[in-house]
């Protein structure tokens, strides 16, 4: 039996397997595991030759294959990327059927083929800047003219002048309204993946594009690297994303007033996900809370992480910032925190030789399941930090029946971790049995890289 020779419905079904692979993280993480992701743009280019190959075919096969064919447009902003976008731009351009087809975008800064921004900007330096212009406007008319686009995941340089953000969003300042995404465009985007490389200040605010999408109501899932803040008031109008479930914020700059803040315009989150680069906090409270309106999603977050490659902290008074409302979220079942949030655990404000005055397990709510620590000092093994950290770990074992009778699984993470075995406090049993007493299962993953499980 020949291909012709199968009804459309079966050939609508085996065409849908040419599909794009469609790319969940942003640029920097997928090629943490380069040949994965060498692998899908290859994959992805030889299914869209081949869907092009069938529509050369006959007007039948044409016909089935166009509606996949133009499903999606992944490319780079690179001289050969703006090449093929020019030609997908020209050809959907004015025709309402091929832009009702596209659901999926993708911008990475290079391919698979060795082809790359910052080698164009090397090579042809003075056109640099009229490659990304021509390329972030065309891409922004892309999804400006396509009223079905579901899932959205681009890098953009966000340089003056050169911003897609700004290009997808109406800004009208003057009367203090939020940047909101104009007409129909984006009303059925589900998913958005981001990744902005510019320095803070210099480029639309993370807060403003959340407000900008707050008008979207199927928008479920939010992932952005690299966010950064430019300290302005956006006017808060009482609207919220009702279905936004996920949030990650990774190697972020943002300040924690504005992630608190952006906790504000969402309801129902099950997933948040907060990492910075670097952080810098001046609290003045007594007890200062880092991130007050997660109890806003006490009844619904599940997965809670809150990470810092560096936290510095200055407050009028001797505690750090922390997560104190943490034991009031009552679904809370997966946490992975630094241990720069857990007060009296910070290595870097108070002597490593005094006893804290809560246990980790008192901090944490009951329901909680799966608890990493990551450790971020570079001292952690040193005697009298390794004695801090023991006796706490010894604590929380004893703790668990009572505080944590649902944990299940300890890891604790850090690229040299030693493992305390009871060297220097009155313990006969090493850390791991103890735990494993409890119906725990206590082990060490030595990595660097904190969102390692993100990919």
């Amino acid at each position: 039996m020949q291909l012709l020779d199968l009804p459309d419905e079966l050939l609508v079904l085996i065409f849908s397997k040419l599909h794009a692979v469609r790319l969940d993280k942003p640029q920097t993480r997928a090629f943490k595991n380069k040949q994965k992701e060498r692998n899908r743009q290859y994959e992805n280019y030889h299914r869209r030759n081949a869907l092009y190959a069938l529509c050369l075919t006959s007007q039948r096969l044409n016909r089935l294959a166009v509606p996949v064919l133009y499903s999606s447009i992944t490319g780079s902003t690179t001289w050969y990327g703006l090449t093929t976008l020019r030609l997908f731009w020209k050809t959907i351009t004015g025709n309402e059927e091929l832009c009702s087809h596209l659901e999926y975008v993708e911008n990475l800064l290079s391919d698979c083929f060795g082809n790359d921004l910052h080698l164009d900007v090397e090579n042809n330096g003075d056109d640099a800047l009229h490659l990304v212009n021509e390329y972030v406007e065309k891409l922004a008319d892309v999804i400006l003219i396509a009223p079905n686009i579901r899932k959205i995941s681009v890098v953009s340089l966000e340089i003056e002048n050169c911003s897609l953000w700004e290009r997808l969003l109406q800004f009208v300042p003057e009367n203090g309204h939020f940047p909101l995404v104009p007409g129909h465009s984006l009303l059925k985007l589900e998913r958005l993946t981001f990744q902005t490389n510019a320095k803070a200040g210099d480029c639309i605010g993370f807060e403003e594009i959340l407000c900008g999408l707050i008008e979207l109501p199927l928008l479920t899932e939010i992932r952005a690297l690299g966010a950064t803040g430019r300290s302005v008031q956006v006017p808060h109008v009482g609207l919220t994303l009702k279905n936004l479930q996920r949030i990650e914020l990774t190697e972020c700059t943002l300040g924690h007033k504005v992630v608190n803040d952006v906790l504000i315009v969402c309801d129902n989150l099950r997933h948040f996900i907060c990492h910075w680069s670097i952080l810098w906090c001046e609290m003045s409270h007594e007890t200062p809370d880092l991130l007050p309106n997660l109890l806003k999603h006490q009844q619904t977050l599940e997965t809670l992480w809150l990470l810092a490659d560096r936290a510095d902290f200055w407050s009028n008074n001797a505690t750090s910032p922390a997560c104190f409302i943490l034991h009031e979220m009552r679904s809370l079942k997966e946490a992975k925190i630094c241990d720069s949030f857990i007060p009296y655990y910070r290595f870097g404000n108070i002597s490593p030789m005094s006893v804290p005055r809560k246990s980790i397990s008192q901090l944490l709510p009951s329901t909680i399941e799966h608890l990493t620590i990551t450790y971020t000092m570079r001292y952690i093994n040193s005697t009298a930090s390794s004695f801090f950290a023991e006796r706490a770990l010894y604590r929380l074992a004893d703790d668990c029946p009572h505080y944590l009778p649902h944990l299940r699984e300890l890891v604790i993470q850090h690229e040299s971790f030693e493992i305390p075995y009871s060297t220097q406090v009155e313990e006969e049993i090493p850390l791991p049995l103890k735990f494993a007493d409890k119906g725990v299962r206590f082990s060490v993953l030595e990595e660097s890289d904190c969102l390692a499980s993100l990919d």
